[in-house]
């Protein structure tokens, strides 16, 4: 129901125009599957984008993410590319787990936006966990720079 808001919210808006530098900023909501500990997570991400006139963005970014159910906190960093609505991210993945104990690994995500909200699959994994996969939305607010 909120992806679907969200979703209907991003259609009656334009996206920005692509022409210098942009600060996205906005909140994530998903799932995370095929994991020790499965279920939905909500957190936050900044990206920081430079993108141009011919529709291709590059940039940085970092989230972190809570795991309600577990209390389980991960955090990312890592580089964005793109060109026109479709993109990938790929980073280093940090992931608090049951016993405050930090694990480590990376992860990579497929993205499509339309409008302000973005729909993304994405494969990680950290040490002593295995790997997952998070499906979920998120809502990138432009400020220019």
């Amino acid at each position: 129901m909120i992806a679907a808001s969200l979703l209907v919210a991003g259609l009656l808006t334009r996206p920005p125009p692509l022409d210098d530098r942009w600060l996205m900023v906005g909140p994530t909501a998903g799932l995370r599957l095929l994991d020790a500990t499965p279920g939905f997570q909500v957190g936050g991400e900044v990206s920081l984008v430079f993108a141009d006139t011919g529709g291709e963005w590059q940039g940085i970014y970092v989230d972190a993410a809570l795991m309600p159910e577990t209390g389980l906190l991960q955090g990312s960093l890592g580089a964005e590319l793109g060109r026109s609505f479709l993109g990938l991210d790929a980073g280093v993945l940090a992931l608090l787990d049951e016993d405050q104990h930090p694990r480590f690994g990376a992860r990579v995500r497929a993205v499509a936006t339309l409008a302000l909200v973005a729909a993304y699959v994405g494969f990680g994994g950290v040490g002593g966990r295995g790997a997952h996969v998070e499906v979920g939305t998120m809502v990138k607010l432009p400020l220019p720079l």
